[in-house]
């Protein structure tokens, strides 16, 4: 990203569903002061257009061509460079981390700013809450575009450091043979769709928790 020309304060979209390489370029942008925008990957022509005339983004990374004249980096073609490392940048807790934008149902979806400490403090409140701790297994099965799994599920999985299952979509059937999961994130709970199935849970909540079977899942990173 440092090679590409971004630096601290410029805005980056992101037009991706749920996948690893998503949560590689939020911790990313973090780490460089980058401001995250994720846009809705359901959003049409005018919805996307709207987002990235208003938030003025330096690029957008997508895996497909995207409307309008901001530059377009494909996933495929961001590369790690091999001397790659933290960068030695000092953010303050009130800087601006991300740019998440309203669902835009009673007009034009507005950018909401999400501060480092919004994240934070917000994560530590629910693993407090919810009693999550490393030994817990947590399904995310929410779009990382939302508010709900970029702040809550993912930050209580970075913080934690439990392990996690990301799915790229959450399907219901799939989701309740998924084997294991003490934890998960989903919304809104009690959905018709999810009703009676145990992988319908959704806040997290210590009630929801349990222990299933074996399952292969990813570690929050140590930094």
């Amino acid at each position: 990203m440092r090679r590409r020309g971004l630096r601290t304060g410029d805005r980056l979209c992101v037009y991706l569903s749920n996948c690893i390489e998503l949560i590689d370029l939020f911790v990313a942008s973090v780490k460089l002061g980058v401001i995250f925008v994720p846009i809705n990957i359901l959003y049409r022509e005018r919805e996307i257009l709207h987002i990235l005339h208003d938030a003025e983004p330096t690029a957008v990374v997508a895996a497909q061509e995207m409307p309008g004249s901001v530059p377009v980096w494909r996933l495929e073609e961001l590369e790690t460079p091999v001397e790659a490392g933290r960068p030695e940048i000092t953010l303050d807790g009130d800087a601006p981390a991300a740019l998440v934008y309203t669902s835009g149902t009673t007009g034009v979806s507005k950018g909401a700013i999400l501060t480092h400490n919004n994240f934070a403090v917000n994560a530590l409140n629910l693993i407090t809450c919810w009693a999550i701790s490393s030994s817990d297994r947590f399904l995310l099965a929410l779009p990382l575009f939302h508010v709900h799994a970029l702040a809550n599920g993912l930050h209580c999985w970075l913080i934690s450091g439990c392990r996690m299952r990301l799915l790229e979509r959450f399907e219901h059937q799939k989701a309740a043979l998924i084997p294991k999961q003490t934890a998960a994130c989903n919304c809104p709970p009690g959905a018709p769709s999810q009703a009676g199935n145990p992988a319908a849970g959704c806040t997290l909540s210590a009630p929801q928790k349990t222990a299933w079977g074996e399952n292969r899942e990813i570690r929050a990173p140590l930094s």
